[in-house]
C-alpha cells in the first residue's frame, strides 16, 4: 500500500516537472520570435542597399562602371603612347637605313661609314640620345685598336711621335695626323683646357686661335658643337670624354648627316679624332693623339670640292700649277705646314 502511494507520487512529480519545461520551453521560443521579429523590423527600417530583386542599385553600378571606365582609359592612353614611341623609333630607323643603303658614287670613300656620321632628329623617342652614345662608345671602344693599326710606339717609349701623311684615293684625299709625346703638364687641368679649346685645336680654323663657346647640344656623356667657318665649311662635331684616375680619352666625329638640321649649299668635312692622355705623375702627362681629315665636300658627301678650290683652306695656292702635279705639291705644302706648327709647339695647345 505504501509502495503505491510512493510510485504515484513520483508521477505526479514527473508530470509536473516536464508541464513546467515545455512551458519554459515555449517561452524561450516565443521571447526567440519576437526578437527575431524587432531585429527584422529594425532592419527594414535601414537604408536598403540591394533592390528587392538582391541587385545591386543602378547607382552602385554606374560609379564602379565609371571607376573601371577611368582606370581602363588612363591604361590606353599610356599603351597608345608607348605604341606611338616605338613606331616612331622603327619608322626613323627605318628611314635611316633606307637613306643610307644607296650605293655610294665611289667604292674607296674615305674615312668612316654611315653609322659613324648619322644622327636622327627625334628627342622624344630618345634615338638621337641613344645615337650619340652610341657613336661615342664605339669609338672609344676601338681607342687602342686605332693606335697598334697606325704603328703607334708603346707607352713605355720616350721617342716622341710627330707624321703627317696626306693619302689621295680615287674619290677625295685625307690628312692623317699622328703625335706622341711627353710634356711636364698638370693631367686634370692640361685635359680640361684641351677640351675648352677643341675646336682650335682640331684646325677647324686653321691656325687661328678661337675662343667662341660653340656647344649646341649636351647629354650625359656627350656635347655637339656646331659653327661655320670663315670659308663657309659646316661643322658639326661630337664629342665625349671618358676619364679615369690616371686615364683621359677624348673621341670626336664630325656628324656629317643630322637630320635635326638641314644644311644648304655649306661645304662640310669628314673629322674625326682620338685623344688618349696618361698621368706619368702629377706634373707629367704622356698624350697620343690620332686626327683624321677628309677633303671637303657637299651634297652630303656625294661631291667632293675640287683639290685646287679646297688647297686654299690649307694655305696652299695650286692655281699655277700643272693639274699632274698638284697631288704632289698638295702633300709637300701640308707637310710643311703641320709640321712648322709642331716645331713651334709641340702640343698644338696653350700652354695651361
Amino acid at each position: 500500500m505504501m509502495e503505491r502511494a510512493r510510485l504515484e507520487k513520483n508521477r505526479v512529480y514527473y508530470r509536473n516537472f516536464m508541464r513546467s519545461y515545455r512551458q519554459r520551453a515555449k517561452d524561450e521560443a516565443a521571447q526567440l520570435r519576437a526578437q527575431v521579429t524587432a531585429l527584422e523590423l529594425a532592419l527594414s527600417q535601414e537604408k536598403p542597399t540591394t533592390s528587392s530583386s538582391g541587385a545591386l542599385p543602378w547607382k552602385d553600378v554606374a560609379e564602379a562602371l565609371r571607376q573601371d571606365a577611368q582606370d581602363m582609359t588612363t591604361r590606353n592612353a599610356a599603351l597608345k603612347k608607348k605604341s606611338k614611341d616605338v613606331g616612331a623609333m622603327a619608322q626613323a630607323l627605318y628611314a635611316w637605313v633606307v637613306a643610307t643603303t644607296q650605293i655610294p658614287i665611289s667604292p674607296k670613300d674615305c674615312l668612316v661609314t654611315w653609322r659613324n656620321t648619322t644622327l636622327l632628329a627625334d628627342t622624344d623617342g630618345g634615338g638621337r640620345r641613344r645615337g650619340k652614345a652610341w657613336i661615342m662608345e664605339h669609338m672609344y671602344a676601338n681607342t687602342d685598336v686605332v693606335f697598334q693599326q697606325r704603328k703607334f710606339p708603346s707607352w713605355e717609349s720616350n721617342t716622341p711621335l710627330f707624321d703627317v701623311n696626306v693619302q689621295f684615293s680615287d674619290a677625295c684625299f685625307e690628312i692623317v695626323a699622328c703625335r706622341q709625346y711627353t710634356r711636364k703638364r698638370n693631367f686634370d687641368k692640361w685635359t680640361g683646357v684641351y677640351f675648352e679649346r677643341l675646336l682650335q685645336n682640331m684646325l677647324v680654323q686653321g691656325f687661328t686661335h678661337t675662343h667662341v663657346n660653340t656647344i649646341v647640344e649636351r647629354t650625359e656623356t656627350t656635347c655637339l658643337h656646331q659653327t661655320t667657318t670663315l670659308a663657309g665649311e659646316f661643322v658639326n662635331l661630337l664629342a665625349a670624354e671618358f676619364r679615369d684616375m690616371d686615364r683621359y680619352v677624348l673621341v670626336v666625329q664630325n656628324i656629317i648627316h643630322d637630320e635635326a638640321i638641314i644644311v644648304e649649299k655649306k661645304r662640310q668635312r669628314r673629322r674625326c679624332m682620338w685623344l688618349d692622355v696618361r698621368r706619368i705623375d702629377n706634373e707629367t702627362i704622356k698624350v697620343r693623339t690620332l686626327y683624321i681629315v677628309s677633303q671637303a665636300f657637299g651634297d652630303g658627301g656625294q661631291s667632293y670640292v675640287p683639290l685646287v678650290d679646297d688647297a686654299p683652306q690649307f694655305y696652299c695656292d695650286l692655281n699655277a700649277c700643272a693639274e699632274e702635279r698638284r697631288e704632289q705639291l698638295f702633300r709637300r705644302r701640308v707637310l710643311q705646314i703641320f709640321n712648322e706648327s709642331n716645331l713651334a709647339n709641340p702640343a698644338m695647345e696653350d700652354d695651361a
